[in-house]
């Protein structure tokens, strides 16, 4: 007798990339259902702080052409380009993501 399958099966497609070659990538396809999806989608749009950083060339100040964020944990800094980012705190939706992830 074969046992009913109640849940879907995650597809997962492991992929190699020469661009990665200490690394590799993982697709999990419908980690989250599309309501859960759409749901986040919202949520996160609706919480965003996105900000807009400048960068000085010489004497003059330019506006970048981005709106930029970042989430993490704290003291885990990031910086491109001259710009410092400190990390915003987890919010309960991205908290739950990553916690489904790790």
């Amino acid at each position: 007798m074969q046992q009913m399958k109640y849940f879907k099966e995650p597809k997962i497609i492991k992929i190699e990339s020469p661009e990665m070659p200490n690394g590799d990538l993982c697709l999990i396809r419908e980690f989250f259902d599309l309501s859960q999806s759409d749901d986040f989608f919202k949520t996160l749009l609706a919480l965003a702080q996105w900000r807009q950083d400048a960068s000085k060339r010489g004497r003059k100040v330019m506006q970048l052409p981005r709106l930029t964020l970042w989430y993490g944990n704290s003291g885990k800094n990031y910086s491109y380009s001259g710009i410092r980012m400190k990390p915003l705190p987890w919010n309960a939706p991205l908290l739950t993501i990553k916690q489904g992830v790790d």
